[in-house]
Parts: C-alpha cells; sequence; structure tokens
C-alpha cells in the first residue's frame, strides 16, 4: 500500500481566503505555497495468484480525494453532501479512482515482460516543482511492457481506448516506447510514439500522432532530462487524448493543428544539505482556426537543510503566454517557506511548510484572471502566507 497527499491553507494579502496564482494560458503553475487545494491518493495492491511456476498476477486499486479549497469551500470534506454529482467534479468534493488494473508477472515465455489491462497511471514523466506531467500516457487499456531487447533495451506496446461516454467519440490510441538506448556514459535515449485512430461515428475526429525523445544523465548527484515532443491532428495532446481530463477537443482537432515542447527539468543534490530542481519549459501550437500560441516557464526551488529535520526552501518562476493577436501575458510568483521534513534529501517526505508568497503579473495577465477565485482582479500584485504539507509513503 502506498500513497500520496497534500492539503494546507492560508490568507491573502486581500484579507479573505488564500488564492493561487497561475497565468491562463500556462499548463502548469510553480507549486510551493500556491496549492490551494487538498488532494490525496491510495493505492492498494494485492497479489491475487502465484503459481508454482512463479507466475504472479497482482491487483491495483487507488482512489482519490479532491477538494478545491480555491472555491472557498472549507467544509467540503466534513459535508460531501454539497456536491450532487462528485464524480462529474462540478463541486466541492471529487472521489474517484485513478488506477485499478491487474498485471502479470514472470509468466512463462514471456521472460521479464510485464502484462497488465486496466486504468493505470503508464509511464508518467513529470516535473515535481511545476506538477507537469509532460509525458503522461495514462489511460483504460492493457498491453506489454518493458519486453527486453538486448541487455539494456526495453520495448513495451499499449493500446488505450479514448472516449467521452459518447458512443460517436470513440477512438482508440497506440502507444510504442524504447528505453535503454545507450547514448553516451551514464546518459540514454527514450523514444515514444503514439498513433491516435478514430473508430466513432462522428466525421469531425481526427486521426493524429505524436513524437517524443527524451534525453536522461546523471548530473549533480541527481539527474537531467530533456524532452523535445511534438504532435499532429489529434495527437497535440503529445501522449494522451485527453490531458486535464478535457472534453474531446482534442479528438476534434483541426487536421493542421500542430503543437510541439521542449522540457528541461534538472534534479540536483551535489551536498548532503543542498538539493532542488530547476526547470525550463518551451511550448508553441499553431492551427488555422486559433492562430498561434506559445508558453514559455523557467523556474528553480532550492533548499537548504539547516539540521536533520529543518529545511529553508525558496521557489522561483516566471511564465509567459503568447496568443496571435493579444498582448503577452506574463506571471512572476516567488515563494519563501521554512519547513519541518523527514530528511536532508530534496525529496524527503512528509514536509510541513509555513510559506510566504509573493506575485506580480503585467496588465494583460490581470485582464485574463491570474486566481481561479478572482481575489485579486483588480490588481497586478499580490500576496499570500499559510501552512502546507506534502507526503507520500509506500
Amino acid at each position: 500500500m502506498y500513497g500520496y497527499l497534500r492539503a494546507g491553507g492560508g490568507a491573502s494579502s486581500q484579507r479573505g481566503n488564500q488564492a493561487c496564482f497561475r497565468l491562463a494560458g500556462a499548463e502548469a503553475k510553480y507549486r510551493l505555497g500556491n496549492e490551494c487545494e487538498i488532494y490525496s491518493e491510495l493505492n492498494i495492491s494485492a497479489t491475487a495468484f502465484k503459481g508454482d511456476d512463479q507466475t504472479t498476477l497482482k491487483v491495483h486499486f487507488m482512489l482519490y480525494a479532491l477538494s478545491p479549497l480555491a472555491q472557498g469551500d472549507n467544509q467540503s470534506l466534513t459535508n460531501p453532501n454539497q456536491n450532487p454529482a462528485p464524480l462529474a467534479g462540478l463541486g466541492p468534493l471529487d472521489f474517484g479512482y485513478a488506477q485499478l488494473y491487474v498485471d502479470g508477472q514472470h509468466i512463462p515465455g514471456l521472460s521479464s515482460t510485464i502484462a497488465w489491462l486496466g486504468r493505470r497511471y503508464y509511464k508518467r514523466e513529470d516535473v515535481h516543482i511545476i506538477d507537469f506531467f509532460y509525458w503522461n500516457p495514462t489511460g483504460l487499456g492493457g498491453g506489454l511492457e518493458d519486453i527486453p531487447i538486448g541487455d539494456r533495451l526495453k520495448l513495451s506496446y499499449a493500446l488505450f481506448t479514448a472516449d467521452t461516454n459518447v458512443q460517436s467519440d470513440f477512438a482508440f490510441r497506440h502507444d510504442l516506447q524504447l528505453r535503454g538506448i545507450p547514448a553516451n556514459p551514464g546518459g540514454e535515449l527514450q523514444v515514444g510514439v503514439d498513433v491516435v485512430q478514430p473508430y466513432g461515428t462522428d466525421p469531425a475526429l481526427h486521426a493524429g500522432a505524436s513524437l517524443t525523445v527524451q534525453h536522461v544523465q546523471g548530473a549533480l548527484g541527481g539527474n537531467n532530462k530533456v524532452a523535445i515532443q511534438c504532435g499532429i491532428a489529434s495527437g497535440i495532446g503529445l501522449g494522451n487524448t485527453r490531458p486535464g481530463n478535457t472534453d474531446v477537443t482534442i479528438l476534434k482537432s483541426d487536421t493542421d493543428a500542430k503543437k510541439c515542447r521542449l522540457v528541461e527539468g534538472l534534479y540536483f543534490q551535489p551536498a548532503r544539505r543542498i538539493g532542488g530542481q530547476a526547470v525550463l519549459v518551451f511550448q508553441r501550437s499553431r492551427s488555422d482556426a486559433s492562430g498561434a500560441s506559445s508558453w514559455l516557464s523557467t523556474g528553480v526551488r532550492v533548499d537548504y537543510a539547516a539540521t536533520e529535520h529543518f529545511k529553508l526552501l525558496l521557489e522561483m518562476g516566471h511564465d509567459r503566454v503568447s496568443d496571435t493577436g493579444k498582448d503577452t501575458r506574463a506571471l512572476t510568483k516567488i515563494t519563501f517557506a521554512p519547513a519541518l521534513a523527514a530528511g536532508t534529501p530534496f525529496f524527503a517526505r512528509p514536509e510541513l511548510r509555513l510559506f510566504t508568497t509573493f506575485a506580480f503579473w503585467n496588465e494583460a495577465a490581470r485582464t485574463s484572471g491570474v486566481d481561479p477565485a478572482g481575489v485579486f482582479a483588480r490588481k497586478s500584485r499580490g500576496f499570500t502566507f499559510g501552512l502546507q504539507t506534502e507526503a507520500w509513503w509506500w
């Protein structure tokens, strides 16, 4: 059994609930002292069968709970009946399952290959400080994972269904990945191809494809990941037909739609007491219908462990979004947080933080909205403070 949670609360300089800053058009935000929701996952795994030949079948079930406190509903965890349709994500409390699948290991004839079927998080890659899952083929499907090729290569194939409970919007998504490609000393290449195959009756559905190439290199006591991704038509999800649980928009993307992205995430731990993560994202999308749009994000979080269980955290992040025919939007966020932590490493959790966050933005960002609650709708800067915790366990 393993799990994850984050929770917290605070106030703003506007003498009200905490607000969380995010630039319109940016696909992520800098998290430290900037998460208003309570979120938790609990995964339970159990061996359902183990044969004399070591064939093992396991079942995995992950529940999640989300309370979006940015909506100002501080009672939602104890008063869930306020939400008439919790699984629709329309009210203050949302329960559901994130994973529900079965996998088989040590199957005769399959060597170390894992066979699986169900709904699962599948080979996700993310940048932690902005919670950005840039390579995320998650979905409902099945496949063969980590088929060994030679000493290092691992080939995986999965077939996913992509639909929105509307019969005419059905589609298949084929995901093929090859990892462990030798590139240089201490580094490897990982390549993924996704092909979207419409199978519904709606003539607005379009086929599409995407390609991801990632280089992973050990560096500064951690690792550096550089990913280049491009997609066309319904492949602009760059590995997922429903990123962010959106509707069928991606499946119905114009055949001329294109999206390319560069992501670099550096996790560093050069000394026992100093660690952090830096990120650079540049994304550009274009279609004849909506024109061109670009998103640039750069930032860093650094922590210093003054003692075994006391840290000082500093995070700085900047986002810029440009759309055809509109002024460029810009947002900068800075957070300082002393914290109690399980240990000195950057990823040591649980972590209990006392934060102060300051953000400022330009006029174009203000008119587009920089916080979901609209607390700073008439301002060009804002200040929040409060408590935040994050934990994972296994």
